[in-house]
């Protein structure tokens, strides 16, 4: 989160110095998956994927629960934004587009497959996150809505609900609650809004 905000609110030279130490970081990230295949963080193919997977669920977020709808040329921009970030961090040919993001996906494809280490960490995400108790209930609405926003192919590989009407709803306005608070507390000229441009400036 800190990344993102850096990346995203602020200066060059602060988004500079995230992403080489992220890239440091990747350094020592290494191993073998439980199939033997042998990964690398900064691996540009790894990067990738990373990459359109995020972007791509922040677009879909906020097409279902941002403040007002973003034109498809909007859209593009923040894909090719988003794209100078990803090449710095080591992504290779990044895409800039809707378009181009929307095929990067479908390319990764047959690639994607559940595992039980990706099953653990969702049920760490639900079940155990590290969070004081009163914070939990906000926290799970959101997790609820983001849930709604997977296809049913990526929640069956993830062990998760597929979609039900009334449950899914449930957790739609859950999490459209949640995110019209969030959206207050990061008003401009508000607390918690200062404390993030704070961190994003490294005043």
């Amino acid at each position: 989160a800190n990344f993102i905000a850096i990346t995203t609110f602020g200066t060059q030279r602060h988004a500079t110095q995230a992403i080489t130490a992220v890239r440091r970081a990747h350094e020592s990230v290494t191993g073998f998956g439980p199939d033997g295949t042998p990964y690398a963080a900064n691996d540009p193919h790894l990067l990738a994927w990373v990459h359109a997977a995020e972007i791509d669920s922040f677009l879909v977020a906020h097409r279902a629960h941002g403040h007002r709808q973003l034109s498809l040329a909007e859209q593009d921009t923040y894909v090719e934004q988003t794209a100078v970030v990803a090449s710095l961090l080591g992504v290779d040919d990044p895409p800039t587009s809707v378009r181009e993001l929307a095929d990067t996906l479908a390319g990764f494809r047959p690639e994607l497959a559940g595992s039980d280490h990706a099953r653990d960490a969702i049920r760490f995400l639900i079940k155990e996150p590290d969070l004081a108790f009163a914070s939990r209930g906000p926290y799970l609405s959101l997790i609820g809505a983001a849930i709604t926003l997977l296809p049913d192919w990526a929640r069956v590989e993830l062990a998760l609900p597929v979609q039900r009407a009334i449950p899914d709803r449930a957790a739609v306005v859950a999490g459209e609650v949640t995110t019209r608070f969030v959206r207050w507390a990061m008003a401009p000229g508000h607390a918690h809004a200062r404390s993030l441009q704070n961190a994003a400036t490294g005043s």
